[in-house]
């Protein structure tokens, strides 16, 4: 665990920091699809967020199933740049997973992200991470790849 915390520290220093940052103003909307089978697929970390400063974002996302599912997942996060491409994701998240008996679950997500540009308004974005769930009280160590479009004032 201490190699994994160490080699996403020299990541993150290895980026330089002063390069151009994300504006003050510019509007994210960020996701992933997760499940294989059409019965279960659901967007995932499907988000809206504002730039409120250059290279710091808040966001507000949701975890729907949309067919055959009842998870529900609620959770506001922060987006901080170290340049234009590597970020860190911190987010706070609600988790009803529509288990009768359950009345839902509290967790977190610290995550280490790097994102390409196909175009100015679109990237996709393989990243890395740690949730934790209060009901399970674990860490597990998480990988994706998602996609952002960007919306600049």
């Amino acid at each position: 665990m201490k190699k994994l915390f160490t080699i996403i520290a020299a990541l993150m220093l290895a980026f330089n920091i002063s390069a151009q940052q994300v504006e003050k103003g510019t509007l994210l909307l960020e996701g992933t699809l997760s499940g294989t089978p059409w019965t279960g697929l659901a967007t995932k970390s499907g988000a809206f967020g504002l730039y409120l400063v250059d290279g710091y974002a808040m966001t507000i996302g949701t975890n729907i199933g949309i067919v055959e599912s009842e998870i529900l997942d609620i959770y506001l996060g922060n987006r901080i740049h170290f340049t234009e491409s590597s970020l860190l994701k911190v987010d706070l998240m609600y988790y009803d997973l529509g288990i009768s008996g359950v009345d839902g679950d509290f967790g977190a997500y610290l995550g280490y992200a790097m994102r390409f540009y196909y175009r100015d308004w679109m990237s996709i974005q393989p990243q890395m991470g740690f949730t934790y769930s209060s009901s399970m009280e674990t860490v597990m160590f998480n990988t994706g790849v998602g996609f952002n479009l960007h919306f600049e004032k």
